[in-house]
């Protein structure tokens, strides 16, 4: 028995619900069933039981075995002393409220088909990459939309929580945080962290005082980020290395190391020194950036009006020309700035705000971006899950990380209709 199964048990009632009782022999009903956390805290949250006459309201905490409730230490938490309802597979051992009452359970042993309980073993025991491979062919449309829609909202969430912590990082500076927030964005995926300290070591507000003057945002940049070579190159670099050295000095920069970043198995496009000058040129653009996001007037042909100095249109990094005119932000770039940075921001301001009108600019917005194609959300395609766009390959990718890959297939839809199917298979 896992817990996975009991809360997927309790949440869609698959038990036996007739006559029941605490183990203490009270007269017990389940008035609401409550709302499954995916937080931290007891598992099911606003729910509500009458017990031997007496209605309580509360949350409901489920457990293996009911000794788990000391092993997971759950008497020293305060989060517990809202439970109302303790509900486990075995009763092992009585647990005490401060109080020295005992805490109500429910024992589901002997409640619950094992035979549904042993389709669901068989099913992810499965080697194929999704337990539900020969069942999608037969699963309506519905279910497929259904999923990815919560998994495109799980997955801002989740890159909002990036923007969050730079919230907490900065005493609640939102101009620093966002700015961090971006810088992380064109780190994405080695260089993220190196990039928002970057950010963060020389200022916002330092950068943005001299956003009008794209050699100076360069000097700053790539003197505090250790790339900028301490010998003489050429006359560009000469040019940087003067105007960094002042700079250094006047503002107090402590300057990062050349082994904070990372070149190797990238391409010269992705290549940190690329991503800065690009990020240098994107202040220059558009140094209320912020606010663009937030009044919806940063629009893509904004984005593709960014251009590097023309050193950084002729060169991938220090000293190395390249033949060939190189350009501003690609459209892939643009595409992951908005995916990773723009969109998971506005989402947060959204949240805050609760301005659904936003959230459902930002999935219009997602839908009007093209497809990413990689190894996953190609696999995905073939089994029969829509990729027509990037909101269906965000949805496509969380759904990967976040439960696929783990097998927690009874916290998705897909994977709670295929037990329904064996659990009717089972009846019959």
């Amino acid at each position: 028995m896992t817990e996975e199964f009991l809360h997927y048990v309790w949440k869609f009632r698959n038990f036996n619900q007739q006559n029941l009782t605490t183990v203490t022999g009270e007269a017990l009903q389940i008035d609401r069933f409550g709302t499954l956390n995916t937080n931290s805290g007891p598992d099911f949250s606003g729910g509500a039981v009458t017990i031997d006459g007496n209605k309580w309201e509360g949350n409901i905490e489920l457990h293996i075995k009911s000794s788990d409730w000391y092993a997971h230490q759950h008497q020293r938490d305060p989060n517990y002393l809202t439970v109302i309802l303790h509900v486990v597979y075995e009763y092992d051992k009585p647990i005490y409220l401060d109080n020295g009452q005992e805490l109500p359970t429910l024992v589901l042993k002997g409640r619950i088909d094992e035979q549904l309980y042993w389709r669901y073993e068989q099913f992810i025991a499965q080697k194929k990459r999704l337990p539900c491979a020969d069942h999608l062919a037969a699963m309506e449309p519905f279910y497929f939309e259904k999923e990815l829609e919560s998994n495109v909202i799980q997955r801002l969430v989740q890159k909002a929580d990036i923007f969050k912590n730079f919230l907490r990082q900065t005493d609640n500076n939102w101009q620093e945080s966002f700015f961090m927030f971006l810088g992380y964005g064109f780190g994405l995926k080695v260089n993220a962290v190196a990039f928002s300290e970057l950010v963060q070591r020389i200022s916002p507000k330092v950068l943005l005082r001299h956003a009008d003057d794209l050699t100076a945002l360069e000097a700053l940049l790539f003197g505090v980020s250790g790339l900028l070579p301490s010998s003489s190159v050429d006359a560009y670099t000469r040019i940087l290395q003067r105007q960094f050295a002042f700079w250094q000095v006047k503002y107090q920069l402590q300057t990062m190391t050349a082994e904070n970043w990372k070149f190797s198995k990238m391409r010269p496009a992705g290549f940190p020194t690329r991503k800065i000058a690009l990020f240098a040129a994107l202040l220059h653009r558009h140094p209320n950036i912020m606010h663009q996001f937030l009044d919806r007037t940063l629009l893509p042909p904004h984005w593709q009006e960014v251009l590097p100095s023309t050193y950084w249109n002729q060169h991938y990094n220090f000293g190395k020309p390249s033949p060939k005119f190189i350009g501003g932000l690609s459209d892939n770039l643009i595409n992951s700035l908005q995916i990773n940075v723009q969109f998971p921001f506005l989402f947060h301001w959204a949240t805050e705000n609760m301005d659904e009108n936003l959230k459902n600019h930002i999935f219009e917005s997602l839908e009007r971006l093209p497809k990413e194609n990689n190894s996953i959300t190609r696999a995905y395609a073939a089994l029969g899950f829509p990729n027509n766009s990037a909101f269906h390959s965000q949805g496509i990718i969380a759904l990967q990380q976040a439960k696929c890959a783990n097998k927690r297939c009874l916290h998705c839809a897909i994977g709670v209709k295929v037990m329904e199917y064996q659990r009717k298979s089972v009846i019959r």
